[in-house]
């Protein structure tokens, strides 16, 4: 897989713009969901910091980790708290999403969305 200097995938900016079905055909294509950039960041990081309830539905669909953890231990239901997507929030907690997940510094998604 081709990746740029944040070590981001094709997917990771799929991901990150909403960008629903290039994700779909990227994944399609054998693209890694849970390949991480530098900040160990998955697609589905992206995807649910960024608000993209469709793209994060398919990323899960097609067996993304609702508990893959980055660098600070953030789940990807830690970024959507934090930036207030509770679309993507709600279906990371419907597919499992563990709300009691500490990060590095002890944060629960709680904490983020207050």
């Amino acid at each position: 897989e081709a990746v740029e200097a944040q070590q981001c995938t094709p997917l990771h900016l799929a991901a990150a713009n909403g960008h629903t079905d290039v994700a779909k055909l990227l994944l399609e294509k054998s693209a890694n969901a849970e390949a991480v950039e530098a900040q160990q960041w998955t697609s589905l990081h992206y995807a649910a910091a960024n608000g993209h309830t469709d793209v994060a539905k398919l990323l899960l669909e097609m067996g993304a980790n609702a508990e893959a953890v980055e660098a600070q231990q953030c789940t990807p239901l830690h970024l959507a708290a934090r930036n207030g997507r509770t679309d993507v929030a709600k279906l990371l907690l419907e597919k499992g999403a563990n709300a009691e997940a500490a990060t590095a510094t002890q944060k629960l998604p709680l904490h983020y969305a207050a």
